[in-house]
């Protein structure tokens, strides 16, 4: 470039900064290419994509209330803390160090991030690349998983869910094993304690003499009779001896003093033996419903504990059955598939650095332009 083609200072040609940037073009198209040349080979060295897959989990709420206005925001509340537990489930670090295990993750170079081999940092580096949220309104998580290899965000993603529900229903089936354990343990009791009342009623039959509620209710009619006659014969006593009183008070003869006397000796003799015969039937009364009562009791023991036996029968043998079909309380809305690349495409990396090397050039060739166009010289 010489001095002749330079404009004055004060003056801008454009058509002399075309030809001069013209002029320019084998050093804008080097220095176009080594920036090109220096971008591929960051993308070499950096892989700057990233690759994001995605699964769909749906928690399945208890619905065993009453549906109340009360109980309907008791549930609901008790089923977000619960979808908040189980996506703590999730992310927890035993479950993630069980998918490290089995996917032999240990010494993945993107998990490990430059620091040693070991479980721990390969867990923290699944924690980092996983988001688990809780779509609103709903009892469904998403986990994403990001990752520089597709196939690997697909394989931990997938993994992980399948880890989680087989994890929930192994939980289950260990708590229904133990409920059918539990039950089975009661059921052996109750049939202990049934064979026991079944025992004790039969020797209750056999140390005493069968006892009828007629037998009872026949003893005391006799007692009230009885009672009745002794409350009888104690007005007849004190109509004699008012009577026995009434002639010594008027100083009568002998003889009706004495047939007055002997009234009331023979009725306080009957009156006696009425008592002491109330006296027997009230203890035969007592004990023929004290006997009456104890077998009784016995009796509805027994079929209070058969009633109870045949109940437990019933729920051991529901939840046996129900034991083998159990399946998780979670359901997979959809797997995981490779994803699209989030970052941005090699291509138009390449293009962007084309156009700003482009850009840098045109600007520094400008600069050295207005430069000597200032300082001819």
């Amino acid at each position: 470039m010489t001095s002749q083609n330079l404009p004055s200072r004060n003056d801008f040609d454009p058509i002399a900064v075309a030809v001069q940037i013209w002029q320019a073009k084998v050093w804008l198209i080097l220095f176009t290419c080594t920036c090109l040349g220096l971008t591929l080979l960051y993308l070499d060295r950096v892989k700057t994509a990233l690759y994001q897959s995605s699964a769909s989990v749906a928690f399945v709420p208890s619905t065993g209330m009453m549906q109340t206005a009360d109980t309907r925001r008791i549930r609901d509340l008790g089923a977000a803390f619960s979808t908040n537990t189980e996506m703590g489930v999730l992310t927890s670090r035993g479950m993630l160090r069980e998918l490290v295990i089995k996917l032999g993750l240990q010494d993945d170079v993107e998990l490990l991030r430059n620091e040693p081999a070991s479980l721990d940092a390969a867990v923290d580096g699944v924690r980092d690349m996983l988001v688990v949220k809780n779509v609103r309104f709903s009892f469904i998580v998403s986990l994403t998983v990001t990752s520089v290899d597709p196939d690997k965000s697909q394989r931990i993603t997938n993994a992980l869910v399948d880890l989680y529900l087989t994890r929930q229903l192994n939980d289950q089936v260990k708590a229904e094993a133990n409920k059918v354990a539990l039950l089975s343990t009661q059921l052996v009791q109750i049939k202990t304690d049934l064979d026991q009342a079944r025992a004790n009623l039969q020797q209750s039959k056999q140390d005493t003499i069968a006892v009828s509620e007629h037998d009872v209710d026949k003893v005391s009619a006799k007692l009230g009779d009885i009672r009745a006659r002794r409350q009888d014969l104690e007005q007849s006593l004190v109509a004699s001896t008012d009577k026995m009183q009434m002639f010594a008070a008027l100083n009568a003869e002998s003889g009706p003093r004495a047939q007055g006397q002997m009234s009331v000796v023979k009725i306080s003799n009957r009156l006696n033996a009425l008592r002491q015969s109330e006296q027997n039937l009230e203890a035969k009364h007592h004990k023929l419903q004290t006997e009456f009562q104890s077998t009784q009791d016995l009796r509805l023991e027994v079929n209070a504990l058969e009633h109870l036996y045949q109940s437990f029968l019933q729920r051991v043998k529901h939840a046996t059955a129900e034991q083998g079909l159990q399946l998780s309380s979670s359901r997979v809305l959809s797997y995981a598939v490779q994803g699209k690349p989030t970052g941005m495409a090699a291509p138009l990396i390449l293009l962007l650095a084309g156009l700003g090397a482009l850009l840098i050039g045109i600007y520094l060739n400008l600069v050295l332009y207005t430069a000597r166009n200032r300082h001819p010289s």
